[in-house]
């Protein structure tokens, strides 16, 4: 059914047309045709606001009438930077002149790229003319997203299908909009889809591409994408289709489609407070068919032969629908698409499970009872104890909830797709209304599972939560052979917190097998070598981890390698006439292949570069990083096996800062902090992550994740204020200094005198700020309060030259300083 969102802004491109080396597609202007015919016919936008870009080919389908009132652009580089500075300058006057419009919607088709680069991979959509040799035709994905953040949206959609893969030029600096757009100062609400994860292919099939076929079907209400809502058109009920059910519906038909050949992964990132959950589309209840469903309750022997099979939608009563049946007999039903909620009854008998709880939509559907002899004694016992609280209680392999470390994210949702608690931080959930509920658990990397219960009236619903799938079982399996940390020493890993090994990463065994290295802990990850400070006296001190580096088949185990094997490390203090410092990874012995590098460097900002040692024209990138006093800052670059970089910083106190019951606390941090980096890298809604919680508590600290919650919470808005309060608080405790805590004190300030002194603090450290988001608005308001100077002039520079990581300030290589000048930035 039409909403009325049509004051919302629409760019749809679509590119058939590639250079000859290049394969061109055959489904991506029909995608664009389909994504646009959606957006007009749903009543999302009207056409003089849908900005339509096609590049086709010969082969293409023409462009369908009822796009032809869309406005029409080039889908080059140049023709969306046109596009985007002209529509920007209708939306840069005051907030009171201009009202918020609801949503802004992009949606790409076509082929991507990503850079070679060893630090920071740069992810670009390939735009029209696009080639190996015009690789500066490719837009860089993330100046794309900053400048769409710059529009006074409600909400930002970001549609791309398209694959992930490299692009030929090594050199690669991918072309990037003319202007670095301050960002719109409202909520951030950012959801984006993808095709595929990095280093896989997106498949067409049918003239169409795979994801935007599921895609707009989704949208249509095919499937799981809709949901059952009794509130909807005044109460008479009718279907919704929201964005996460929209993204599980997509995800799961593109990874089980033959098309796929199970190698194309759909990918969601982006960030969201306050539990955000787009609503798309509705559709009244009579738009859908009924789907059917087959139940059947089997005896054991000596139950009842007369069986009575009870059907409830949601939270109704049982009363709806009965049907008696025979042991054994299969009853089929027609069941309008919706959560319901199926039981079994029979003289004499117990039915397991009592209930069944299943959302009904899609069909081939068969649930299954089991009718056992009814025991009297337990039967009376049962009469006879206390009522128990209406909820539900959860548990993950055997555990509670509370007992995992590091808590993943537990989410109980109302069938109709409302939030109800996120994040879940203990076992018990009560009271709760009787009636239909989803539980979904998330883990690190994406992977999510989701389970349905029915809550009845004066019950206690157990849970056992199933774990979210691996995709890098590998390593799980790695780090088993290495040999696994022991509880009990002094941390707990993820393994031990869930039983089997549950969530584990590389970068927590590197981060872990350092820490303990430098408080001087002996255990099974020593035979790593991490860890290791040049000198060992030092009080401070930075230490470079890498992962599952490429190394060569004859390096030898704990020797340096040749230039063209190792990269080399090089560090630099920020705004000085220094010549830096230089170090060689060194690989450390055995499987998975790490190889790291240490630095005694004092408190202070400082600049980290990676660089391949056999590439020594190559442009790149540098991380905005800091020592605290008397604590050793880790630096972790993780390549993922979806072919992604991770960079994880943390900040451990030294050995003679630590108390000994403090160890396992730091060691744990580690774990949480790790957990935590992951997830605001994926855009988890902040208010809703467990690991943040914990931080604000004081159930650990780590001054990387505190400085990077810190901007989170700021961005979430006032919801969140009394959360960053209290972690300035804690943040105040600790010895943390420098930029980023002053813009985060500037921001929460309510005199502004205080706000100005503050500011002109940070202005005159001359360091950027670590996190990449407390750049932008010290930036931003260095410049509202008109402090002109070369401190600002510095600071914006340095925003200028920043690159979209989502978590760090990372600035662009200038290639003389390859050749050993001074750093003076």
């Amino acid at each position: 059914m039409p909403r009325s969102l049509s004051q919302s802004l629409a760019i749809v491109i679509g590119i058939d047309a590639y250079e000859p080396e290049f394969a061109s597609l055959r489904g991506a202007v029909a995608d664009a045709h389909d994504i646009a015919l959606w957006l007009l016919q749903s009543g999302e936008v009207s056409a003089n606001r849908l900005h339509l870009g096609l590049a086709p080919t010969d082969r293409s389908p023409p462009l369908p009438e009822a796009l032809a009132q869309c406005r029409a652009f080039t889908p080059d580089i140049d023709g969306l930077d046109e596009l985007l500075c002209d529509l920007l300058a209708n939306y840069e006057a005051p907030a009171e002149a201009k009202a918020r419009f609801p949503r802004l919607i992009f949606s790409f088709s076509g082929h991507g790229a990503i850079s070679a680069n060893p630090v920071y991979e740069a992810e670009a959509l390939g735009l029209a003319g696009f080639s190996g040799r015009r690789w500066r035709r490719a837009l860089e994905l993330q100046s794309l997203l900053q400048t769409l953040r710059a529009f006074p949206a409600t909400e930002r959609l970001v549609w791309i299908d398209g694959c992930r893969s490299a692009v030929n030029a090594d050199t690669a600096q991918f072309g990037r909009l003319a202007d670095a757009r301050r960002g719109d100062e409202a909520v951030l609400r950012e959801h984006v889809l993808r095709a595929t994860t990095v280093g896989r292919k997106a498949a067409e099939t049918g003239n169409r591409g795979l994801f935007t076929r599921h895609l707009v079907e989704g949208l249509k209400g095919a499937g799981d994408a809709k949901r059952w809502d009794p509130d909807l058109f005044d109460g008479a009920g009718g279907y919704a289709v929201r964005w996460n059910a929209l993204v599980d519906h997509v995800a799961n038909a593109v990874a089980t489609s033959h098309a796929a050949a199970r190698q194309q992964l759909v990918s969601r990132s982006g960030e969201a407070s306050g539990g955000s959950d787009p609503l798309l589309a509705t559709f009244r209840a009579e738009t859908f068919g009924a789907e059917e469903v087959a139940l059947v309750a089997v005896a054991e022997s000596g139950a009842a032969a007369d069986t009575v099979l009870l059907v409830g939608r949601r939270d109704q009563s049982f009363d709806e629908v009965r049907h008696s049946t025979r042991p054994g007999q299969e009853v089929r039903l027609r069941l309008a698409p919706s959560g319901w909620t199926f039981a079994a009854s029979a003289p004499g008998c117990i039915a397991m499970p009592r209930l069944k709880a299943v959302a009904v939509y899609g069909p081939g559907l068969s649930e299954r009872f089991v009718l056992l002899p009814d025991d009297p004694v337990r039967g009376g016992a049962f009469q006879l104890a206390a009522p128990e609280p209406t909820g539900i209680r959860l548990t993950l392999a055997g555990r509670k909830i509370e007992e995992l470390v590091p808590l993943p994210r537990i989410s109980i949702l109302h069938d109709s797709g409302a939030t109800m608690l996120d994040p879940v931080l203990q076992s018990g959930v009560n009271p709760l209304p009787p009636g239909l509920y989803r539980v979904r658990i998330e883990a690190a990397g994406g992977q999510a599972a989701e389970h349905s219960v029915a809550v009845e009236k004066g019950r206690t619903t157990r849970v056992e939560l199933e774990q979210p799938g691996r995709p890098d079982s590998a390593s799980a399996e790695m780090l088993m052979r290495m040999g696994r940390p022991v509880a009990a020493d002094g941390f707990a890993m993820p393994s031990e917190a869930a039983g089997e090994l549950f969530d584990i990463s590389l970068a927590t065994t590197a981060l872990l097998a350092s820490a303990g290295r430098q408080l001087g802990r002996a255990g099974s990850l020593d035979a790593l070598q991490l860890g290791l400070l040049p000198d060992p006296a030092s009080t401070t001190g930075l230490e470079v981890l890498m992962v599952n580096s490429r190394l060569e088949p004859d390096l030898e185990p704990g020797s340096v390698a040749p230039r063209a094997r190792l990269p080399r490390a090089r560090l630099w203090e920020m705004a000085r006439k220094n010549d830096g410092l230089d170090a060689r990874l060194r690989a450390s012995p055995g499987e998975p292949a790490f190889s790291s590098a240490g630095f005694a460097a004092g408190p202070g900002p400082w600049w980290l570069e990676l660089q391949d040692a056999d590439r020594e024209a190559r442009r790149g990138f540098k991380l905005a990083t800091a020592v605290f006093a008397e604590h050793v800052t880790l630096v972790l670059r993780d390549r993922l096996q979806t072919g992604g970089v991770a960079i994880l910083q943390m900040a451990l106190p030294r050995r003679a800062e630590l108390r000994a019951g403090n160890v396992r606390t730091a060691l744990q941090g580690l774990v949480k902090a790790e957990a935590f980096q992951r997830a605001r890298a994926q855009g988890r809604d902040p208010l809703a992550d467990p690991q943040l919680a914990g931080l604000v508590s004081g159930s650990w600290f780590e001054p990387f994740s505190a400085l990077l919650a810190g901007a989170a919470l700021l961005d979430a808005g006032e919801a969140a204020r009394p959360m960053l309060d209290t972690l300035l608080m804690r943040i105040a405790e600790q010895r943390i200094d420098g930029p980023d805590l002053a813009v985060l004190k500037a921001a929460v300030t309510p005199d502004p005198a205080q706000e100005m002194a503050l500011i002109r603090d940070a202005l005159g450290m001359r360091a950027a700020p670590v996190v990449d988001r407390l750049l932008v608005r010290l930036a931003a308001s260095a410049s509202r309060l008109r402090l002109f100077g070369k401190e600002q002039r510095w600071v914006a520079e340095k925003r200028s030259q920043s690159v979209g990581h989502r978590l760090w300030t990372m600035r662009r290589e200038d290639d003389k300083r390859r050749a050993g000048m001074p750093d003076l930035g």
